[in-house]
């Protein structure tokens, strides 16, 4: 009888211990995956009445406001590797500057997941053009509920 309590109990054991591995908290910051949906600059003559935007999209009503106004001059979604975003397992990422007198673009270099957040860390590179731009970048990645926060 003792060395079947002594059994179970070793085997208890050993199944618990065993399934602590899958509790292991996460080490933050973690680097997110990201895949470029888009990149580029709008008209460039503020028609389409687009102010600097930094958001995330997590349905398909928002994504397709956004792309009727993006589109509004000119068909720049064309040029989009996805139009069709699966929002049950993706978050979109937009970055969008205000119409710039100058030559502007916008670059999504990391997106860092952290225990309360994901951060986007953005850079904004000028040069040199006789034209108004209004640069954008656009990307998606897994599906969060988690606060977005733009650096």
């Amino acid at each position: 009888m003792k060395r079947i309590v002594l059994i179970v109990g070793f085997v208890s054991t050993f199944i618990a211990c065993s399934n602590t591995k899958n509790l292991t908290p996460k080490n933050f910051p973690i680097a997110i995956e990201y895949t470029e949906i888009g990149k580029g600059t709008l008209s460039g003559s503020g028609l389409e009445q687009l102010s600097e935007t930094k958001i995330a999209i997590n349905n398909q009503q928002d994504w397709n406001a956004l792309l009727t106004k993006i589109n509004a001059v000119q068909n720049v979604s064309n040029q989009f590797t996805q139009q069709h975003i699966n929002f049950n397992t993706h978050t979109v990422i937009i970055h969008l500057l205000k119409l710039k007198p100058n030559g502007c673009q916008i670059t999504i270099n990391n997106v860092v997941e952290n225990e309360k957040d994901i951060t986007v860390i953005s850079k904004e590179v000028n040069f040199v053009t006789l034209r108004q731009t209004q640069p954008f970048h656009i990307i998606s990645i897994p599906k969060t509920q988690k606060e977005i926060i733009f650096n």
